[in-house]
């Protein structure tokens, strides 16, 4: 056992005890120096000689058969320990095992890092890589969070699936998936040690460049709309017929007739 480096003195029991009444000033100086060496080794010898030497300074030949009276066998032959300070060690590794397991279980708490026999709130999906992403482990990740921004219910706020239901109905979001948008954040959120706040989640939904599953497209050509070398096409593909002769001479796009018009918007030259 690691030894601390102090114990509790407390003068009102030193000074009370009859048994430190009874002693001389030498005995009792002795005594105190004995503790000091029992807390630090663990023990003194039993032996009245060797107990001496340990004292030092001498004039200790006298008091040192009283003050050996004071401890009790030790668990090794031929050593003495204090009852005590015996206690006292005890009680100062109990504290410092629930500090340790207090710490541990603050940085869990902080973190969000729960143990293996920890369950999962009840609704909440797992984190598993092959997750259907929903709104409710949407949900969950705010209902998860702890700081100020993510409490909701109060003076009437609404609760996590209204609010994240009023995001996917928000125009500032048209086609935006909001339940993978958020349960991306959340993931985020827990690889960087972050907090799911409502106010993450508005931020990276307004991140978003483009809506998800949109892309840009061109229009669709109809047979009103005049395409780029529509005339050398029709001189190309009807040659020595009255429509090259007019489109030699400036026939205009709408006068070509409907179904030509068609076919070239159709596969476009």
């Amino acid at each position: 056992m690691t030894n601390a480096p102090a114990f509790q003195f407390y003068p009102r029991d030193w000074i009370a005890s009859q048994r430190i009444q009874l002693m001389s000033m030498e005995e009792e100086g002795a005594y105190i120096r004995l503790l000091c060496h029992c807390w630090l080794h663990g023990s003194i010898p039993a032996d009245e000689q060797q107990a001496i030497k340990l004292l030092g300074k001498g004039g200790y030949n006298l008091a040192i058969t009283t003050v050996l009276t004071m401890f009790q066998p030790g668990p090794e032959p031929g050593t003495l320990v204090h009852d005590r300070l015996e206690a006292e060690r005890r009680k100062q590794a109990n504290w410092r095992a629930k500090s340790v397991a207090g710490g541990q279980k603050s940085a869990e708490q902080r973190w969000h890092k729960p143990s293996d026999n920890q369950q999962l709130d009840k609704g909440c999906l797992p984190n598993g890589d092959n997750q259907t992403v929903t709104l409710q482990s949407a949900v969950c990740s705010l209902q998860s969070a702890k700081n100020t921004n993510t409490y909701v219910g109060r003076n009437g706020a609404p609760d996590d699936a209204a609010w994240l239901l009023s995001l996917a109905s928000d125009p500032a979001y048209a086609g935006i998936d909001t339940a993978t948008e958020v349960a991306k954040c959340r993931r985020w959120c827990e690889t960087n040690r972050k907090q799911a706040s409502r106010r993450r989640i508005v931020n990276w939904l307004n991140r978003v460049d483009k809506p998800i599953g949109q892309t840009a497209s061109r229009p669709k050509p109809n047979a009103y709309s005049e395409p780029p070398g529509w005339q050398g096409a029709i001189i190309e593909r009807y040659p020595a017929t009255d429509l090259a002769e007019k489109v030699r001479a400036g026939l205009p796009w709408l006068d070509v007739p409907h179904s030509v018009r068609t076919e070239l918007t159709s596969r476009p030259p």
